[in-house]
């Protein structure tokens, strides 16, 4: 793609140009992936890295970690420490795993009323990228999601009708946010059997909270892995982060082949992909799900984002999944200090002018 030389993009570009590539770590090209090859390890750990100090446990359906450098390690382990307890909160809001999360609790009763901040910020967000996205991003598709989701583990597909069924509980324009006078908000699924689902932009969320409590711990140089990834600063060696990006067409459960590696200082990542959770044998049907028609879209099979933070990124890498080539360029073009590597079901790779080479 061809842009102006003044474009307002061309600003973000260079925090993901700076220093030589090289690979630290797998980013699986899906929302879910991470949680099927890291769920393996320890839940809790800390100790010296390459990179710095590192602290990881379990959360948000995935393995979260927090890498602190340039602090002495008990300095760099307290802030990993509350950077963690931070993204657990953000997990009590937005959890569809934990029954007593407060998304959970709305799925369950229609309603709810709440002062939490995170799920607020989250619904937020969450409605920007629905209006950005022209309806794309739907946080309203979990009926969607648990139907197919249900006939999956039955063996079989969700049929036709059941699908035309669940379509009429999507719409997100429906679900209803009052302010309240004492500060709360009042949260309302008016249709019964509603269900939302905030796994498209809770992760980056975590991952940027948690690197605003680094920060508030005097951290300059981190790299906070939500399940999506925000890279401050640099590594302990001096050089930005740097990650590898997966093949989308291959299972989570395959070994890695990457197809690039990336170099990531002062800017986030996310990745999503078809090959984390399908419905089908063939994996044409999975989890990133169409809300006008029910069912998985085509023409892409992975998309990965580098934003400025990790909310958008998350919310783009989704939209970019569900809108397709055309209609995720043309999104990207407006945004500044935003770029994406798309790769189409067949392989081919479609890349904004300023992603890195």
């Amino acid at each position: 793609m061809m842009k102006p030389p003044m474009n307002p993009r061309a600003a973000g570009r260079r925090r993901f140009l700076r220093g030589s590539l090289g690979l630290a770590c797998v980013v699986a090209a899906a929302d879910t992936g991470a949680a099927a090859t890291r769920a393996a390890l320890p839940e809790r750990m800390a100790g010296p890295v390459a990179g710095g100090w590192r602290r990881h446990t379990l959360a948000l359906g995935t393995r979260v970690s927090v890498t602190v450098a340039g602090l002495p390690p008990p300095q760099a382990d307290a802030a990993a420490q509350a950077a963690l307890a931070e993204i657990r909160r953000v997990e009590a809001a937005a959890s569809l795993f934990n029954g007593s999360a407060l998304l959970s609790r709305l799925n369950r009763a229609g309603e709810l009323t709440t002062d939490d901040p995170h799920l607020m910020r989250l619904l937020r967000a969450a409605d920007h990228w629905w209006q950005a996205s022209g309806g794309a991003f739907d946080p309203s598709v979990q009926p969607l999601w648990q139907l197919h989701q249900a006939a999956a583990l039955r063996g079989g597909l969700a049929a036709a009708a059941d699908i035309e069924q669940r379509l009429a509980l999507v719409g997100w324009s429906a679900v209803q946010r009052e302010a309240l006078a004492d500060g709360r908000s009042r949260i309302v699924l008016p249709r019964p059997g509603m269900a939302l689902t905030l796994n498209g932009i809770a992760q980056g969320y975590a991952s940027d909270r948690a690197w605003a409590v680094l920060r508030e711990h005097g951290v300059e140089h981190a790299l906070v892995d939500a399940g999506e990834w925000r890279a401050q600063g640099r590594s302990a060696a001096g050089r930005p982060w740097r990650l590898g990006l997966r093949d989308a067409l291959l299972p989570t459960a395959a070994p890695a082949r990457l197809l690039q590696a990336v170099a990531l200082q002062d800017a986030s990542l996310a990745s999503s992909g078809i090959g984390a959770a399908p419905f089908s044998a063939d994996g044409s049907l999975h989890h990133l799900l169409d809300p006008r028609s029910g069912r998985s879209p085509q023409e892409l099979a992975g998309a990965t984002v580098l934003a400025p933070d990790a909310c958008s990124a998350d919310a783009l890498s989704t939209s970019c999944m569900l809108l397709g080539v055309d209609a995720a360029l043309a999104l990207l073009e407006r945004l500044p200090g935003v770029e994406a590597l798309l790769q189409r079901s067949d392989g081919a790779l479609v890349r904004t002018s300023g992603w890195p080479s």
